[in-house]
């Protein structure tokens, strides 16, 4: 587990979308998740509205991206946002809704 969540969030802002090869392109919640599952090879596996739960990451690493959107604006996510996170896409429109709020 990463011991700063919110500094893997500001590289994952960041995040150069035709960064590395993977089955997609590389985007602000694919490399947040990467950052905190710590396997590119697995998240690079995945398609973007591939449920995460049922493709090898868990509910832990979940709760951690989670908590570091939340670090990263500096207040809790609603409920029906945190809840919504189940897949890369979840996650990026989540990033996507924030930065627009």
């Amino acid at each position: 587990m990463l011991k700063n969540p919110g500094q893997s969030l500001e590289r994952a802002m960041a995040a150069d979308p035709d960064g590395p090869a993977c089955s997609s392109p590389m985007t602000p919640g694919r490399q947040l998740l990467e950052d905190l599952v710590g396997d590119p090879e697995l998240v690079a596996s995945l398609a973007d509205t591939d449920l995460l739960l049922t493709s090898g990451i868990n509910s832990g690493d979940v709760v951690r991206v989670s908590l570091a959107i939340e670090e990263h604006l500096g207040r809790p996510l609603a409920s029906d946002a945190a809840e919504s996170l189940r897949t890369i896409a979840d996650i990026d429109a989540v990033l996507a809704g924030e930065r627009a709020g």
